[in-house]
């Protein structure tokens, strides 16, 4: 058993789902200590334990130190530009090595739970395996770095008696949000014509809250093992829905063109031809995202540790949706 008032460390607490992840441990009455790099804030519903990077170990341990219970949520998600071709050695120097790093520091720390935070992008694939790890395809070198990363801290769980588990969100939206569902928040804005009338696919997603629940509800149960475990909003939905349902959270109308995802697919490919080896991110990648199918079953976690989204799709997006007009206000 865990102590009554256990104190939880979190990597990464000062991004988007560590701030949010840090606010819900304050709801409840738990001690959070946020782990950032030294130098960046860290939310104000945590103590402050500064590091040089994820590489920092004896950084880590002194982060740990006294800590019951880690959140790893701190990694790469982006290949910045100027690093040449070799995108998936940038993605294993921080994911994989930073996530040996932060078990290796927690052992020797005396952590005694750690939730790895990893990605839907580990399974790949349009209907991943709830029940394990072995049909798992990722198709993008981020995809390949986070499955890397699980297996490194499923070696060193095994071999430092440390309870872990693995927690796999898919695409998660929320005040704070960055990346694609910021983008898309800002073409809605602008009233920009979307060419996504065409698509007829079933996505999971997850609203930051239920993420932040979904990980309360890990901490509260070690013995859940290693998973990994997916976590959603509830039943999937198309990505027009999404668009629609989102357009109406902003009060704003969307105009949706009937295009065939098999033209956006190819206008994909032709873009990937033509673009440079260093390009920030696939354009297949990021229209599979719009146009491709991705379920996920997260019954495992509701019968593992309880998870209940306490959230629906509709009062995330209208919280979503406030922030975001708060934001444009202040010119942010």
């Amino acid at each position: 058993m865990i102590a009554d008032t256990p104190t939880t460390a979190v990597t990464g607490a000062n991004g988007f789902v560590g701030q949010h992840l840090c606010a819900a441990l304050r709801r409840r009455g738990l001690p959070a200590r946020a782990v950032v790099r030294a130098g960046r804030p860290a939310p104000e519903a945590a103590e402050r334990a500064e590091i040089a990077d994820l590489a920092d170990r004896r950084g880590l341990a002194r982060a740990f130190a006294g800590a019951d219970r880690v959140v790893h949520l701190a990694g790469r998600a982006h290949v910045l530009r100027g690093e040449g071709g070799d995108a998936l050695a940038a993605f294993r120097a921080t994911n994989v090595g930073g996530t040996e790093a932060v078990l290796a520091a927690a052992i020797d720390a005396g952590v005694r739970q750690v939730v790895l935070v990893s990605s839907l992008a580990a399974a790949g694939g349009e209907q991943p395996d709830p029940h394990g790890a072995d049909g798992d395809a990722p198709t993008t070198p981020y995809g390949v770095s986070k499955l890397e990363a699980e297996a490194a801290a499923i070696r060193a769980a095994a071999l430092g008696r440390i309870a872990l588990t693995v927690v796999r969100p898919p695409m998660v939206y929320g005040p704070g949000m960055r990346g694609n569902p910021l983008r898309l928040f800002d073409l809605l804005a602008r009233g920009v014509p979307l060419p996504l009338g065409g698509v007829r696919n079933r996505r999971s997603m997850v609203y930051v809250g239920n993420l932040a629940a979904a990980l309360l509800a890990a901490l509260d149960h070690p013995s859940c093992g290693v998973g990994p475990y997916y976590v959603a909003d509830g039943a999937p939905v198309s990505t027009p829905a999404f668009v629609r349902a989102a357009a109406a959270a902003l009060g704003v109308r969307v105009r949706l063109l009937p295009v065939p995802p098999a033209l956006l697919r190819a206008a994909a490919r032709g873009a990937d031809l033509v673009a440079p080896r260093s390009a920030r991110r696939s354009a297949r990648d990021a229209v599979e995202r719009l146009v491709g199918s991705v379920v996920v079953d997260d019954g495992p976690l509701r019968a593992c540790a309880g998870y209940e989204p306490p959230h629906s799709m509709a009062d995330g997006l209208a919280e979503t949706a406030r922030w975001y007009r708060g934001r444009a206000a202040i010119g942010t």
